[in-house]
């Protein structure tokens, strides 16, 4: 395998460990350690490492480590806050487009693959993000589905935070339907009801265990 084509797994390795949360929020990464993981030199995790740090998945903290990421509180306000903006006004021209019969369809084909992968978690949220822009497709703009695609990875990285404290499947799949459902039945009130609901679900998870990360590291913090 050639050095690019290395570098590229490991990158892609990292990057799915990142998303498991089996590299936590805060954690510091060595190349060394890494190299003896994937069975290679150092070489090419340390062009991974640089490509994730260049996308904002890894930094240098004041003691020069490299580190994955943390999420903050603010981090997860201000995504959510962009998706809110997005999803919604989507939703509206689901509906002014007469799109529901099609939309309703495909969120439901996705909503079956979701089910098929039940016990693959990073897959099911990866599904989880599929479902979500086929909401965001019906703006039918190029611009905004290129935005979109920039904070998607954040978004299947903030799923698995949300599912971290309890297995959260089910009231994501019950979530996606209760929009399916007034979608279909051209039902306006009800879908942006349920769209809504579900949004800040989510988010108010991932805030709670980003609160509860924080005290952690605080308790942690005034032992030493």
């Amino acid at each position: 395998m050639g050095d690019n084509c290395l570098s590229e797994c490991v990158y892609h390795k990292i990057k799915d460990k990142i998303f498991t949360l089996e590299f936590k929020p805060g954690q510091v990464l060595q190349e060394r350690a890494l190299a003896e993981m994937f069975n290679t030199s150092r070489n090419p995790v340390k062009r991974a490492l640089l490509k994730l740090e260049n996308e904002g998945w890894i930094l240098i903290n004041s003691r020069k480590n490299l580190v994955v990421r943390d999420v903050t509180a603010r981090d997860v306000i201000e995504i959510y806050q962009a998706r809110k903006l997005l999803e919604e006004t989507a939703l509206e021209e689901i509906f002014r487009k007469d799109l529901n019969w099609d939309i309703s369809f495909r969120l439901e084909e996705t909503l079956l693959k979701m089910r098929k992968h039940w016990e693959s978690y990073l897959e099911y949220i990866r599904l989880d993000e599929e479902f979500h822009g086929i909401i965001v497709s019906a703006l039918d703009n190029g611009r905004i589905d290129k935005f979109y695609r920039t904070i998607r990875e954040e978004f299947i990285r903030l799923g698995m935070i949300a599912r971290e404290k309890d297995n959260f499947q089910q009231k994501i799949l019950d979530g996606h339907m209760g929009i399916i459902l007034p979608i279909r039945e051209k039902n306006r009130k009800e879908a942006k009801k349920q769209l809504h609901s579900h949004l800040e679900q989510v988010e108010e998870r991932v805030l709670v265990y980003i609160e509860a990360i924080k005290s952690e590291k605080e308790a942690l913090a005034s032992l030493q």
